[in-house]
This record gives C-alpha cells, structure tokens and sequence, in this order.
C-alpha cells in the first residue's frame, strides 16, 4: 500500500471518533430542546454539561481539551482514541442518553 493511502485503521479511527461526536451532537441538540441532563441541579448549559464530562474524562485520561475537540481533533487525524477512552466517553455519553431518554 503507497505511504499516501491512509489504511483502514485510520479510517475506523476516524468512524469511531465520529459516531461518539454524533452521539454527543444528538445530546447537545436534545438539551437545547428543552431536557435537564442534571436533575437537581436547575437548568445547565450545554457547555457545563462537557465541562463536567471533560473533567471526569481527565480523571481517568489526559485529554488536551474538551473531549469534543478530541474527537474532532481523532476525525481530522485519523487518530485512534485509545479503548479506555472511547469505553469511558461511551459510558459517559451513553449515561447522558439514559437521562434524556427518561426526560423527553
């Protein structure tokens, strides 16, 4: 394969990294609509809400910036997140979901 031809890897990194972007797309579209992802806590914005992700991401993992940006960041670079971070923004989104999910 030419050096210039990205492999397959990179392109299941890339689709990866899209997929959780999409799903955290859905999130912040959903919260603009209206849901409380935090019950008990009055209205968030969206952007506290990855705040707090992102912060409980960097517990665990040392992301650069918000963990959107890290996946835009894997998408333009076809980077690969690494499966304890993808396993753990997979946690973290899929429990934002559950809480959507009870709320819409």
């Amino acid at each position: 394969m030419p050096a210039s031809t990205p492999s397959n890897a990179s392109f299941d990194a890339a689709i990866q990294a899209a997929v959780l972007l999409g799903r955290w797309t859905r999130i912040v579209e959903r919260h603009g609509g209206g849901c409380s992802c935090c019950p008990g806590l009055g209205d968030v914005a969206i952007d506290e809400v990855e705040k707090r992700v992102t912060d409980w991401l960097n517990q665990r993992h040392s992301l650069s910036s918000a963990f959107s940006q890290v996946l835009r960041q894997c998408i333009e670079r076809r980077a690969p997140l690494g499966p304890e971070l993808q396993k753990d923004l997979d946690e973290a989104l899929s429990e934002l979901e559950r809480i959507q999910s009870g709320m819409a």
